[in-house]
């Protein structure tokens, strides 16, 4: 069975870094057309995983004085638990990197700081999972229609090699993304 991380109780039962200490709160962000509850998208363990690591990668590019990153890569044995998991969240911040180099416009993503946010999901981070999904049940063209939109019309080759690459990584490790749901 696999298993991810409550992120507040990992951090809560680790020794105290001051630099990982980083406040939860609320930062008032309004719900927009397009977002929808975290619970509406059955996410399983690797994908809830993979979208909780990537929030806190995107945290960090937003707001580079936070250490948001931290969070991931120490953790990531807690995010993963398997023997690649250093592998694994490298593979994500690659994917996220191609993401970053093909948008335009800065990606909307929830707050993993805002205990208000962490439950919604926006429209971007719904093109994110689904692409993951759709490359996972073999279906590069349903993919590649995500990764656009996700990207803005922009080049996209280089980003779904990358999500090719981290779905193999997974699948060595025995971590799975669901092919059947439609988010």
């Amino acid at each position: 069975m696999q298993a991810y991380i409550e992120v507040e109780t990992y951090m809560r039962n680790q020794p105290k870094n001051n630099a990982l200490n980083i406040a939860k709160g609320s930062c008032h962000q309004a719900v927009q057309e397009g977002d929808v509850s975290l619970t509406s998208l059955q996410l399983e363990a690797t994908e809830y995983s993979i979208l909780s690591a990537a929030r806190f990668f995107f945290s960090s590019f937003a707001n580079p004085e936070t250490p948001s990153w931290m969070t991931v890569v120490i953790a990531s044995e807690d995010f993963f638990p398997v023997k690649d998991s250093a592998r694994i969240v490298q593979a994500i911040l690659v994917v996220i990197h191609q993401v970053r180099l093909s948008r335009k416009s800065t990606l909307r993503f929830s707050n993993p700081h805002c205990v208000d946010c962490q439950n919604n999901v926006t429209a971007e981070e719904r093109h994110f999972i689904s692409m993951f999904r759709k490359m996972s049940a073999n279906r590069p063209e349903a993919a590649v229609t995500h990764a656009m939109l996700l990207c803005e019309g922009n080049q996209t080759s280089s980003l779904l090699d990358s999500v090719n690459k981290l779905i193999t990584l997974l699948e060595m490790n025995n971590l799975k993304i669901p092919m059947y749901l439609e988010v």
